[in-house]
């Protein structure tokens, strides 16, 4: 019960436009991660539901009429459609498993961008230390990313690159910061 009250104020916070292509996104990344070679595709994984939702946001604003001259309003509907995907990810996953789900809506993205990078006993001890970087709010956007990625550089499994993990840092700074908490 508990869980249904948070799921219900998580989703809340989003439209439903949001919500539809967030659950496009997911399938398209399930399914792409289903019949894919792993090693092909994992270094796109983090940032292919953004691409997605970028993409997906301006065929729906032009579907509805809302032809934007404002490009940061799209990407921006873009992070959080993609981040959200991410989120469902997660908790659906955690349901699945009877795994409780993440406390918090940052911690719920954090988790769902770096499982798979990070070293599996090693997800939860760094969801922590990047969403602390948020919450200190004392930290600027440019040491933020660079602590992110100092971290993740340190607990990521083998095969990512420096550019890999500063590129999967910046997308956790941006998908926390669309994030409402």
């Amino acid at each position: 019960m508990e869980n249904l009250i948070f799921l219900q104020q998580f989703f809340a916070d989003y439209s439903v436009s949001c919500i539809v292509i967030s659950v496009i996104i997911s399938i398209i990344v399930c399914l792409i991660d289903k019949f894919s070679i792993k090693g092909l595709i994992a270094k796109l994984n983090y940032a292919l539901p953004f691409v997605l939702g970028i993409l997906f946001n301006v065929v729906y604003n032009l579907i509805v009429g809302q032809i934007t001259s404002n490009g940061a309003q799209v990407v921006s509907a873009g992070f959080m459609s993609g981040s959200l995907s991410f989120a469902m990810k997660v908790i659906i996953s955690r349901l699945l498993k009877g795994e409780s789900i993440p406390e918090s809506k940052r911690a719920i993205i954090i988790t769902g961008l770096i499982e798979g990078y990070v070293n599996e006993n090693e997800v939860e001890s760094s969801v922590k230390f990047i969403e602390a970087l948020f919450v200190e709010g004392q930290i600027e956007e440019t040491q933020i990313i660079t602590q992110i990625a100092l971290h993740l550089s340190q607990n990521t499994q083998d095969g990512f690159t420096e550019g890999d993990i500063t590129a999967l840092a910046t997308l956790i700074y941006a998908s926390v910061k669309q994030t409402k908490e």
